[in-house]
């Protein structure tokens, strides 16, 4: 136990009440620390940096370097990439520090400001940018409360718009309890607590590495299954330039999808909605969502399994009802078998047969002209459908007006 059975101590003796510790690797099997330190009662914002072995790495002041007098009860901390760190914490205002590898403090006595917004800024994040710099992000009063990132160099330079980078964009309703993370390509990612509907969902946003919000193409997709049915629909972020939206299905997690429609962008159109009329019942399918703009293909999206409804043998209402000189009769068959699809009067004497064989699973129509089986033309009155498949038998009523 290198470091002693009890630790080691950051702070010289006399030094009472440490408080928002942080901690980080410093990349060579050793740590560097931050926290508040209280010496009488001036509180004192401080970073230490440890050997692997317990020991103050050589350069950094046995007592720490002072980073800032602050009365701010937190901190963060993050690795400037080369030993050292950068450190952020709200006294008021968001305000950040960089130390280097040898304990020397690189930017100006009391940290830089990282907005030039007077407002009340807390909850301060920090993360790596990669190239020894950071991106921070804080609650910010000056628009109800509302997140906002910025991102520093190594020289302590703000990098983006000085006021900081509005990452829900500027917005009347509040925002907090924020997490932020890099976005590995100079940028970062943030999520938060919105209040914008009124209930507390969580969002998240992409802050590219020039400060410019990164926003996706697609916004939502959703879809809805009838009977016999399914619609998919979409929203877009943006009103897009003239693109084709080419629709594709497939049937389970099958690979292989085949087209079935297509639809084109409108100039003030981000809503679109495509209906599958052509899917069976009791079948699960996946859609896809292709788009072609400037004769490049991309795939807008790719749905989990949709699952239409199983149907027993149906009969449908006949339509018009009532009708002259003809109805349409539909039904559905879950099964290939032999159909009966009968006309009879009021008194149970058969006036028609439409259908008498053998048919395919799926939705039939037929079509009664209003005659009996001799052709002569069917008196006004009140007539029944009956279809028969197997040993089922399902009727239905309807009237002919002349």
């Amino acid at each position: 136990m290198p470091w002693g059975p009890y630790g080691v101590t950051l702070w010289p003796e006399g030094t009472f009440r440490s408080s928002s510790m942080r901690v980080i690797s410093d990349g060579e099997s050793g740590a560097i620390i931050s926290g508040n330190r209280y010496v009488g009662t001036e509180p004192q914002l401080c970073s230490q940096k440890l050997n692997s072995n317990g020991t103050i790495h050589s350069g950094w002041p046995t007592d720490g370097v002072l980073i800032a007098l602050t009365s701010s009860s937190s901190n963060e901390i993050t690795s400037d990439g080369d030993g050292g760190v950068i450190i952020v914490w709200d006294d008021t205002d968001a305000r950040a520090q960089r130390v280097d590898r040898n304990g020397v403090v690189q930017w100006q006595s009391g940290g830089i400001a990282i907005c030039s917004v007077a407002s009340s800024q807390d909850d301060c994040k920090i993360v790596p940018d990669g190239s020894g710099g950071a991106v921070v992000s804080w609650r910010d009063s000056r628009s109800s409360q509302s997140i906002y990132a910025q991102k520093i160099n190594a020289a302590g330079n703000l990098l983006w718009h000085p006021d900081g980078v509005p990452v829900g964009g500027i917005t009347t309703w509040k925002q907090n309890e924020h997490e932020l993370t890099s976005d590995g390509a100079g940028g970062a990612i943030v999520s938060w607590r919105d209040y914008r509907t009124g209930d507390k969902d969580i969002y998240a946003a992409r802050i590219d590495s020039d400060g410019a919000s990164v926003a996706t193409f697609l916004q939502q997709y959703s879809y809805t299954v009838g009977e016999s049915t399914v619609t998919l629909r979409w929203t877009l972020s943006r009103i897009p330039r003239p693109i084709v939206f080419e629709i594709f299905r497939t049937i389970g997690n099958y690979d292989v999808f085949q087209r079935i429609g297509s639809l084109h962008s409108t100039r003030n159109n981000q809503l679109y909605t495509f209906i599958d009329d052509a899917c069976e019942c009791g079948i699960n399918y996946r859609y896809r969502v292709d788009i072609i703009e400037n004769n490049q293909r991309s795939v807008l999206f790719v749905t989990e399994l949709v699952s239409t409804p199983e149907l027993h043998l149906t009969l449908y209402h006949n339509y018009p009802n009532p009708f002259n000189p003809s109805t349409n009769i539909r039904y559905y068959m879950p099964q290939k078998s032999h159909v009966a699809l009968e006309i009879y009067d009021v008194s149970g004497k058969r006036i028609a047969c439409l259908v008498d064989k053998e048919q395919e699973k799926g939705y039939h129509i037929e079509t009664w002209n209003g005659q009996d089986m001799n052709g002569r033309a069917a008196s006004s009155g009140i007539y029944f459908y009956r279809l028969t498949v197997c040993k089922e038998s399902i009727s239905k009523k309807m009237v002919l007006l002349r």
